[in-house]
């Protein structure tokens, strides 16, 4: 057999050499492991800082849907809580029943003195009540011939509430409103203006308290944005008179 030749040894400067790129392989892979560990230390520290920003973003979203909300509801509330309930009028037609007293069920219509009759009860005075009103009045007066009665009151048709337009417009007449319905929209029922309307001096006749009042209304200030508080909201019987 023949002997295996032994490899010769490695001369001191390959040795030198190789020692070397070891010791720089070692250095290259310590700094991108430390590159590694400060690129997910950094990616961490910067995902936290967006995930906060993005709850605080969020957050102040919420709160200023919040306060939108409060601003918007407070007017609407106020307003809400000031305008008065519907006061039933002459010619609005009632249906008025008690709970299995089918005898004293009834639709009435309510005539100029705005005085009904019901059964057992007799006459009822209804100037200045609501819905509500009525129904707790004939509630407490039906109560000593039917205890424990329950009243419904429902307000079929309004036919009282009404305001007039005469004078220059395009269509004079007689139109229909509701709680809500201005001086300009009852105009724009009426047609408009025709040319020869003097549109300062517009007026609106109001019978209050058993005194008549005279409103100012001047068309061109509303008409341009100006002095909109004289748009006011018309009541049951306002005659405006365009001169």
């Amino acid at each position: 057999m023949k002997q295996l030749t032994r490899l010769p040894s490695l001369s001191p400067l390959i040795r030198s050499r190789i020692s070397t790129l070891q010791v720089i392989f070692c250095t290259q892979k310590k700094d991108l492991i430390t590159r590694k560990c400060s690129d997910k230390s950094t990616y961490l520290r910067a995902e936290k800082t967006r995930l906060g920003c993005e709850i605080s973003s969020r957050i102040s979203f919420i709160l200023l849907f919040l306060c939108f909300l409060a601003t918007a509801a407070a007017p609407f509330s106020a307003h809400s809580a000031e305008r008065p309930g519907y006061h039933i009028g002459p010619g609005d037609i009632l249906e008025i029943s008690v709970w299995k007293e089918e005898s004293l069920s009834r639709e009435i219509i309510v005539p100029p003195d705005r005085i009904i009759t019901f059964p057992l009860i007799g006459d009822i005075n209804i100037t200045t009540m609501t819905v509500t009103d009525l129904r707790r009045e004939i509630s407490k007066r039906v109560q000593d011939f039917v205890p424990d009665a329950t009243v419904t009151v429902m307000l079929r048709q309004i036919n009282s509430l009404k305001a007039y337009v005469i004078g220059k417009v395009n269509k004079p007449g007689i139109f229909p409103i509701d709680l809500e319905t201005t001086v300009m929209q009852v105009l724009a029922m009426a047609g408009g203006l025709n040319p020869f309307a003097a549109e300062s001096k517009i007026y609106i006749l109001r019978h209050e308290n058993g005194v008549m009042k005279k409103i100012p209304f001047d068309y061109n200030e509303v008409e341009k944005g100006k002095n909109l508080a004289q748009n006011i909201i018309l009541k049951r019987g306002d005659v405006i008179v365009v001169p």
